[in-house]
């Protein structure tokens, strides 16, 4: 297993308190043929801070060492406030135009 919560540390910035990281723990087709598609989430977690980040670390590589899975981080900084507005849109749109799936 190799950690990188060190250096990932080292290229996330928390300036605002709504944005925050996307996190998932994923299984992979590579490591396990036997999955049926490419990937299985098993996880996902919302990162608001390092506090947080390092709250979640301990069950993180329990979860990726149970399960022979990744954890992956999206690097981009999201707005919890802008997530919430365009999904408020998405589901307006979606009710005007009779799309309930």
């Amino acid at each position: 297993m190799i950690n990188n919560f060190e250096q990932i540390k080292d290229l996330m910035k928390f300036e605002d308190e709504n944005e925050f990281y996307f996190l998932q723990i994923i299984q992979r087709k590579k490591e396990h043929s036997d999955l049926g598609r490419n990937n299985r989430l098993i996880k996902a977690y919302h990162v608001f801070s390092f506090e947080k980040l390092e709250q979640y670390q301990n069950e993180i590589i329990g979860l990726c060492e149970k399960f022979n899975a990744r954890a992956y981080i999206h690097l981009n900084r999201r707005n919890s406030k802008v997530v919430g507005f365009e999904m408020m849109e998405l589901i307006a749109t979606n009710l005007k135009n009779n799309h309930f799936n």
